[in-house]
């Protein structure tokens, strides 16, 4: 099909090609050329008439007189082509091969004043007339490709014949009546000749027109037939998608009556076509726990024709819910009303169970922190009381007389239980920031009390290793 309508518009730029102003004059050309030797058997011919009736000399020149025009003409002709393939406007060649045109007219018009006045005027007259209506056909031919060359040659024509019926006036001074037979005789040959020249100048036309609309014709029905071809096939394409869809498809009129399902909606609810065509989708698809605010946001969609989106619970045939999320999408005609809603419904049920299991798993989570949040309170609380207890006789201690290595034991035991306590606020700071009730607040702190009370406690250890421990 697309092969048809590329060969279809190639043949009517090749008619709009041949029929511009240069698609013409290249046809004209070729038509001058292609019977170049006709016209010169018939020159010929009247050469050899002249010949045999008055003499070789005066057969020569007549013949001579006519073919040097005709070749003029055709020597120019030959050259159109490449003359417009080269650029050259088509007005100048129409100008000149209009001029040359004249020449060749010119030439025959010669040929026939040499017979008229050399052979006898009875059989002139009508041989004369024989070659001038020949010429005159010749250019009433080419009207519809060459009109300026056309109407030239008809002027040299009949400026010529109109010259010759001058001269017989004055020859024929005491044959008037003779004179004016020939005449009529003239007239009427040109009379009968002008429907011809009114179905060259309208009937070519016409007939152009005519091959014209039919070459349109022909590509307007090779493009309807494409597509009619697409559409089906985008039909059928449409179809398949549909019947092998997995997802359930829904076709409801604008009443929200169902017209058509697919294959994977049978297989989830177990209906068939026939069981729901002309009825609503909550007679078949809607049970306890599907959601009434959903089905009355659909139908309000529907009757306002614009698309819907929700999450609702349908029902099988055998009665098993399932969850379902479905979209609306309307579909309107060529005039925009609406003609026809598609629902799509995917089957979430998983994803609702996993939605469940998430949320449970959450709420377990966060029993499970604060049950920790609680011990880890509950357990500082606890720890406390002992540490104090450690803290207060390490303070009893320091104020007993001590030699100085017991007060530095007794020292470094009360800082390190300073330090647990410390860690046992910071274990409750963390319950709180979990509950939302730290409060942040600034403490000074210095550092080299701290690296003292590091050393004081990792010294025993290092010198029973034999491991010398400095700080800078």
């Amino acid at each position: 099909m697309a092969a048809e309508i590329h060969e279809l518009n190639r043949a009517l730029e090749a008619f709009d090609r041949r029929n511009t102003p240069a698609g013409l004059l290249v046809r004209y050309a070729r038509g001058r050329l292609r019977y170049f030797f006709s016209r010169q058997a018939l020159t010929l011919f009247g050469a050899m008439i002249l010949t045999f009736s008055v003499s070789l000399q005066t057969g020569f020149l007549a013949l001579f007189v006519a073919v040097l025009g005709d070749l003029i003409d055709s020597y120019v002709l030959r050259s159109v082509q490449n003359q417009l393939h080269r650029g050259v406007p088509v007005q100048d060649l129409l100008r000149k091969t209009t001029l040359t045109a004249v020449a060749q007219s010119f030439g025959l018009s010669v040929f026939v004043a040499i017979l008229w006045l050399a052979i006898p005027h009875e059989v002139a007259l009508l041989l004369c007339l024989a070659y001038m209506g020949a010429g005159a056909v010749n250019a009433i031919m080419a009207l519809a490709y060459h009109r300026t060359a056309a109407l030239a040659r008809l002027a040299v024509y009949g400026v010529t014949v109109t010259l010759l019926f001058a001269a017989d006036f004055y020859v024929l001074e005491h044959q008037r009546e003779q004179f004016f037979y020939n005449v009529a005789a003239t007239l009427m040959v040109a009379y009968t000749m002008l429907p011809f020249v009114s179905y060259v100048t309208t009937g070519r036309l016409r007939d152009l027109r005519q091959q014209r609309r039919q070459i349109e014709q022909g590509l307007e029905l090779a493009k309807a037939n494409a597509s009619l071809v697409a559409r089906q096939r985008e039909g059928r394409f449409l179809s398949s998608i549909a019947e092998n869809a997995v997802d359930s498809i829904i076709m409801l009129d604008a009443e929200a009556n169902t017209l058509w399902v697919n294959p994977a909606f049978t297989r989830k609810t177990g209906y068939k076509l026939s069981e729901v065509v002309g009825k609503h989708p909550s007679d078949y698809l809607h049970g306890p726990r599907s959601d009434p605010t959903i089905l009355e946001r659909f139908t309000a969609a529907i009757n306002e024709g614009v698309a819907a989106h929700g999450e609702n619970v349908n029902y099988t045939k055998i009665g098993a819910p399932f969850w379902v999320e479905t979209n609306l999408s309307p579909v309107f005609d060529d005039n925009g009303k609406l003609e026809m809603v598609i629902s799509v419904d995917r089957d979430i049920t998983l994803k609702k169970q996993r939605e469940a299991e998430l949320a449970e798993a959450k709420r377990a989570a966060e029993q499970g922190e604060r049950a920790k949040t609680a011990f880890l309170a509950t357990m500082s609380h606890e720890i406390r009381t002992p540490l104090n207890g450690i803290i207060g006789m390490s303070d009893l201690l320091s104020d007993a007389k001590l030699s100085p290595e017991d007060a530095l034991y007794v020292q470094t035991i009360r800082h390190s239980s300073e330090a647990l306590l410390t860690i046992i606020n910071d274990i409750l700071d963390f319950s709180k920031l979990q509950d939302g009730h730290l409060k942040i607040s600034s403490v000074a702190f210095e550092l080299q009390p701290c690296l003292d009370e590091v050393m004081n406690l990792m010294r025993p250890q290092a010198a029973a290793k034999g491991i010398p421990l400095n700080v800078e």
